[in-house]
């Protein structure tokens, strides 16, 4: 199947990509050892380290996604919104909280 629109060309910037991957890798680590901790406590701080946990979870799955995005670059100029950016980072709160609590 060919395209018969323009074409846009891009390109990654490798380092920025493994910068994404170990954003990754580094959050992976932390949630999982927030979640030994949620499952070794009760009470008041279960709910605490639980809260850590969505809230690394969270920060870790947008900062990877964003760094990423960042390691994209076009050959047309490209801006973001910073306000929307911010606001992006609120689902990542709550939805990997709602997946925590659920369990």
């Amino acid at each position: 199947m060919t395209s018969s629109g323009p074409v846009m060309l891009g390109s990654y910037d490798y380092g920025i990509v493994v910068l994404s991957v170990s954003i990754s890798i580094l959050a992976a680590f932390t949630v999982l050892d927030l979640a030994g901790r949620v499952a070794t406590t009760r009470g008041k701080t279960r709910v605490i380290w639980l809260m850590g946990g969505a809230t690394a979870s969270g920060i870790g799955t947008w900062s990877m996604h964003f760094t990423g995005m960042r390691a994209f670059s076009l050959r047309v100029p490209v801006q973001y919104d910073w306000t929307t950016v911010l606001r992006s980072l609120l689902p990542a709160f709550c939805g990997f909280a709602v997946a925590l609590v659920g369990r």
